[in-house]
């Protein structure tokens, strides 16, 4: 069945018009009145619907089931990646949101190539929540995840919750996984944050600012990956060793 995003999902019988964006995804799906729909808030709920009218300007659904309102215990993963270089970005919200990221952080690290202009910022943050509310349409997920800018590590470093647990990713620890299965077995209410790094990696200094701010380092396997690799590499490992790669986010 086809998901359909609704950020204030209306009662059963009510009906509801669709977003614009939302409505030229539904005309590229074809529905026509009568198709059977799941309308979902990116906060955890949904509810069936039938398509109920579609014209060149809109598209009305009328909701034909109680909204079901899906809690979890799952505790919340972040990832803080590095800004790579070119669509790279693009790739990486899309995958880590398929497999049940809570929320991305991107930072402008030492050896970080695609810096930011200041007056983009806005507009790029919107297009990467686009692409994570499409992963989490077409993924089945539950919840929305949040793209934040962190301009650089300090900016990053502060907006972490000090009690969280936060594992940075460094090719210089070595292939090890011990830390991350230490780590991830007994996280805080406060969510795990994984970092990993651009093209160029993480320098000594921000490994050393980070563990003087309670951050442990980790190793991702024994070979070197591209960062378009490491990060879901690094969100897989984690949610499995936290034992909740198989729980709906």
């Amino acid at each position: 069945m086809h998901r359909l995003l609704v950020r204030n999902l209306p009662i059963q019988g009510e009906s509801v018009t669709l977003d614009p964006t939302v409505a030229k995804h539904a005309r590229v799906l074809r529905l026509e009145p009568g198709d059977q729909v799941l309308l979902f808030d990116g906060a955890g709920s949904e509810c069936p619907a039938q398509v109920e009218s579609v014209s060149e300007t809109e598209i009305t659904c009328r909701v034909t089931e109680a909204t079901r309102r899906f809690t979890t215990a799952t505790v919340p993963l972040h990832l803080v990646q590095a800004i790579p270089k070119g669509t790279k970005t693009d790739s990486i919200v899309r995958m880590v949101t398929e497999l049940g990221i809570h929320g991305v952080h991107l930072v402008e690290t030492e050896r970080v190539v695609a810096r930011w202009e200041p007056k983009k910022v806005q507009a790029k943050l919107e297009r990467l929540q686009r692409i994570a509310e499409e992963a989490v349409r077409q993924s089945g997920r539950l919840h929305i995840p949040q793209v934040h800018h962190r301009p650089n590590l300090q900016h990053l470093v502060q907006a972490v919750p000090t009690e969280a647990t936060k594992i940075a990713f460094w090719e210089e620890h070595g292939p090890t996984l011990q830390p991350l299965e230490q780590a991830a077995s007994a996280p805080t209410e406060h969510g795990i944050w994984i970092l990993v790094g651009a093209e160029g990696g993480i320098s000594a200094n921000e490994i050393k600012q980070l563990r003087t701010n309670g951050w442990i380092t980790c190793g991702l396997g024994a070979t070197i990956l591209r960062v378009e690799t490491a990060a879901p590499v690094a969100v897989a490992l984690t949610l499995d060793r936290m034992n909740q790669l198989t729980s709906r986010r």
